[in-house]
């Protein structure tokens, strides 16, 4: 793999490194606070002889490649590409420009469309929604910081000005800023303000557009693209990833102004999910970062249950979650705009999570009933079992025991039982949840689409759903064999799943028109092919590990060829 090993004689690692973290010499290694975990004791090294790193803390460890790809939360590819171009050394995944890499044509796109919005802003005709921002609490270098941006009123002005640029129709409906009406394509965003989403490399991705003015909906979000998962990505976070490191922890806010009017005054280790209740995964992107978090969602009952949702998904990914506690009518832009002491008081006395829903819950529950002490356990439990870390799982129950006064090990038997089977609900609501690939059936069959044909990708794939995709694609059915045809063969139980299937599609799509149907089954099959190839690319990127520890050079060239190809 000549161009791993060109890029690793190129850049000293040493340097490399210290360009993020400041090294100091101990004996033949250096030395630092690792940037993954908090640490007041340096155990984080660094060998220049070996072209290596680890960290004897959270035992991380790799080359100079495995840094970046940890660092910037990036793919093998990506890293690499990174510092090719740090080195000077060509690292070309597509030819000229017309074939060049799908995502690198979004970033370009996103980016123009960056620029227009901002210019828009501050265009003297604009004026009202810079007064706007300046009455929500922003100032200048703010707006500037975080690139805002407004999205004029007209239907065609950024997509006409996209286009000039040399973008095509098919572009920019492939990075989101645009739909396709019945006369042609209209821009997204109208008359809102927009707020840029960027990457952990700072390129924006994506877009969400406040109103300006009344209107519904309040906020509209870009799609999910290549280059933009709404799951695996924070509001805030390439702004704020430095302060979060300094300050140990990061805070967690609902909305994209309680974010910037707190950044604003002076608290920068802050973010917020994208358009979506918090994830799994985002979460498990925060971790890379620190090892605690605040919450900070509003004080009314529904900021409280997403709070506690909130703190569930953090404790599972070890983030030792506390609630920063809100009056019930501010939120921490009001906060931090008001009363900038009375908010800096809030992060000071955050508490952890089981506590301050324990003291919230015995308003209602007091504990002279013993009636109220077993609700208590059952409304904490999903909470407590989240708690990953089985040292502050065992000290949290010691604690809960002396504030519930029960026997520990009574608490523990009562948490434990039944905990295979406990379901806790992660979903922002009671919308039946599925996977992209049965939305995807119960579109095509509710609609009775043309069953779309699948890449090599998706039909080499070991998903079931797939694999029937896949079978349904080689029978042309929606085309040659229409749907009923189909079912009237079909083996027994696929009506009655279909039509299932077809009935949670009307609860998600309520006024879903044909052609919107067929247009959001070709968005749904990208995420899942672009899903599709991040694991496939994980599994070569292991492969070419394991074929570098065993020298075999040969292997390696070919799995790296497989794996650009697939980045493609």
């Amino acid at each position: 793999m000549e161009i791993v090993e060109e890029i690793k004689n190129r850049i000293d690692i040493v340097d490399f490194i210290n360009s993020y973290v400041p090294l100091k010499r101990a004996g033949q290694n250096y030395k630092a606070l690792c940037p993954f975990h908090t640490e007041k004791t340096p155990s984080f090294m660094v060998n220049r002889e070996r072209r290596s790193w680890h960290c004897f803390g959270c035992d991380e460890g790799g080359d100079v490649i495995s840094f970046v790809e940890k660092i910037h939360n990036l793919s093998f590819v990506e890293a690499l590409k990174l510092l090719a171009e740090q080195a000077g050394i060509p690292f070309q995944l597509t030819g000229d420009s017309r074939e060049r890499a799908k995502k690198a044509l979004l970033y370009e796109i996103l980016e123009a469309a960056t620029r227009f919005f901002q210019k828009e802003l501050f265009l003297a005709e604009n004026k009202a929604v810079r007064d706007y921002l300046q009455e929500r609490g922003l100032d200048k270098e703010t707006v500037l910081r975080f690139r805002l941006g407004y999205a004029p009123s007209s239907w065609e002005r950024l997509s006409k000005s996209l286009i000039k640029k040399g973008f095509s129709e098919k572009d920019l409906l492939a990075a989101g800023v645009v739909f396709r009406g019945k006369q042609g394509i209209i821009d997204l965003f109208r008359n809102r303000i927009i707020f840029p989403v960027f990457d952990l490399l700072g390129k924006p991705v994506a877009f969400s557009g406040r109103i300006f003015g009344k209107d519904e909906p309040k906020y509209l979000n870009s799609p999910e693209t290549p280059i933009f998962k709404k799951s695996q990505i924070l509001f805030g976070l390439f702004h704020s990833k430095e302060a979060i490191r300094e300050k140990g922890y990061a805070i967690l806010v609902e909305g994209n102004f309680d974010l910037l009017v707190a950044y604003r005054f002076g608290t920068k280790n802050l973010i917020a999910p994208c358009g979506t209740a918090v994830t799994e995964d985002q979460m498990q992107l925060l971790a890379r970062y620190t090892n605690s978090l605040a919450v900070a969602f509003d004080g009314d009952s529904a900021g409280q249950k997403a709070a506690f949702r909130a703190s569930i998904l953090a404790a599972r990914a070890d983030l030792s979650p506390r609630i920063v506690a809100l009056p019930e009518d501010k939120d921490p832009a009001d906060l931090a705009k008001e009363n900038i002491n009375l908010w800096q008081s809030a992060l000071a006395e955050r508490e952890p999570a089981v506590f301050y829903f324990l003291k919230r819950l015995l308003k209602q529950f007091p504990l002279e009933l013993p009636e109220h002490k077993k609700r208590l356990v059952e409304e904490l439990k999903p909470l407590v079992l989240a708690i990953s870390n089985e040292i502050e799982r065992k000290e949290t129950m010691i604690q809960l025991s002396e504030k519930l006064q029960i026997a520990p090990e009574m608490l523990q038997k009562t948490l434990e039982q039944n905990r295979e089977n406990i379901k806790i609900s992660l979903a922002p609501s009671q919308k039946p949840r599925l996977a992209p690939t049965q939305i995807l059936l119960g579109l095509l069959y509710r609609f009775e689409l043309p069953v779309p044909k699948l890449s090599t990708l998706l039909v080499e794939s070991e998903d079931k759903a797939l694999r029937f995709l896949a079978e349904l694609a080689t029978l042309k059915v929606g085309e040659s064999l229409s749907w009923q045809d189909y079912l009237l063969k079909a083996k027994r139980g696929v009506v009655e799943r279909f039509n299932e299937l077809a009935q949670v599609v009307e609860e998600i799509y309520p006024d879903l028109s044909k052609e919107a149907a067929a247009e959001e089954v070709g968005r749904i099959l990208r995420t899942v092919e672009a899903r599709q190839k991040e694991l496939k690319q994980k599994v070569l990127v292991e492969k070419i590990r394991e074929a570098e520890r065993m020298g075999d050079k040969e292997k390696t060239r070919k799995l790296l060829q497989e794996l650009i190809h697939l980045s493609r």
